[in-house]
Parts: structure tokens; sequence; C-alpha cells
């Protein structure tokens, strides 16, 4: 790989382009571990909010469902 690059580079330096290589992989792979783990944030983002609106919709739900037999100790969301 490294006499690739000096080939690219007439009397260039073989230490420093080698430098330069390791450095650019090195850069490269930081920034495509960043974008994976913003995707995997997002990810879960989006799970999070979909839960909270079922969350919602089940509480919604439950208020409809309440009658006057049913004791404050059933309710899951204790509402008063």
């Amino acid at each position: 790989m490294v006499e690739a690059l000096l080939s690219l580079i007439p009397g260039g330096n073989g230490l420093v382009v080698g430098f330069v290589g390791i450095l650019g992989a090195l850069a490269a792979a930081y920034f495509k571990g960043r974008s994976a783990e913003r995707a995997n944030q997002k990810a879960k983002e989006a799970d999070s909010y979909e839960r909270h609106l079922k969350d919602i919709a089940d509480a919604a739900d439950a208020r409809n469902s309440v009658r006057p037999s049913d004791g404050v100790s059933n309710d899951k969301y204790r509402r008063d």
C-alpha cells in the first residue's frame, strides 16, 4: 500500500506519505462510526416516541373504559 502511494508522488518521502495514509484511514473510520451512531440514536428516539404515543392512546382509551365500580387501585394510570 505504501509503495503504491510512493509511486504516485515522485520524490516523496515514504514516511510522510505513509503517515498521511494512516491518518486518512483513521479519519474515515472515525466519521463512519459517528454516522452509524447517529443512525442508531435516531432509531432509538423514533422507537421511544412511538412507545410514548402508544401510552397516550392507551391512557385515552382507559379514560373511556373506567366504570364507577372500578376502584382507583385498578387504574393503571392513577387518575383522580
